[in-house]
């Protein structure tokens, strides 16, 4: 049968469609991971810095610039934040995408599994019936 070639070739370019979403989606799930590595990294050195404080006289908090940096971690925090919840919303479609492809994919490899257990099973007969 010509057409279990032409399914084969189907079915490859399924799994490269697959493999792609796949990599998209590893691509997001390491941008997340990034940004929460951020986040608790900014949220302990602030935590760090505030047992600090409790405990000796800073030049920087006489100076003004701890309330200075305070901001500035806060504005960062707001900033990873809103990177994070866009990649987690990018991760979403990208799942929903990837569970499209995936079924895709399975139906494909389904069809060519059944395409090629029917023509053999055709060969055998034929080969049954000529002998």
């Amino acid at each position: 049968m010509a057409d279990v070639p032409q399914a084969q070739r189907l079915s490859q370019l399924t799994g490269l469609m697959l493999r792609s979403v796949q990599s998209d989606m590893a691509e997001l799930s390491q941008r997340e991971a990034d940004l929460r590595r951020n986040l608790a990294q900014l949220v302990q050195t602030k935590r760090a810095r505030a047992a600090a404080q409790s405990s000796i006289v800073d030049v920087a908090i006489l100076a003004g610039a701890d309330v200075r940096w305070l901001h500035w971690v806060d504005q960062r925090r707001a900033t990873i934040n809103t990177e994070l919840a866009q990649v987690l919303a990018q991760q979403e479609a990208c799942r929903a995408k990837l569970k499209n492809v995936f079924g895709r994919d399975q139906a494909v490899h389904e069809i060519v599994k059944r395409m090629q257990s029917d023509s053999r099973i055709l060969h055998q007969r034929r080969a049954y019936y000529v002998s």
